[in-house]
């Protein structure tokens, strides 16, 4: 772990990566927590079938929000 005691320290750190993780996989029990947790049951994040139909994805589509919670 790093720790910048001042943002003059964290600045020299542009173009590094820093505070890298293991990759997660999203699965669907995941959306389907996170769905029911937020109230969003749109289709496109909870419906396998009509989302293998309909959805330009060919399947169903994680929430932007559980995307970004996950970064």
């Amino acid at each position: 772990m790093q720790i910048f005691a001042n943002l003059d320290q964290f600045a020299t750190q542009a173009g590094q990566e820093i505070g890298t993780t293991d990759y997660i996989t999203v699965t669907q029990a995941m959306i389907n927590t996170f769905a029911e947790a937020t109230g969003d049951q749109q289709w496109i994040h909870l419906d396998t079938e009509r989302a293998a139909q309909e959805s330009p994805f060919g399947t169903t589509i994680a929430h932007g929000f559980l995307t970004l919670s996950l970064a």
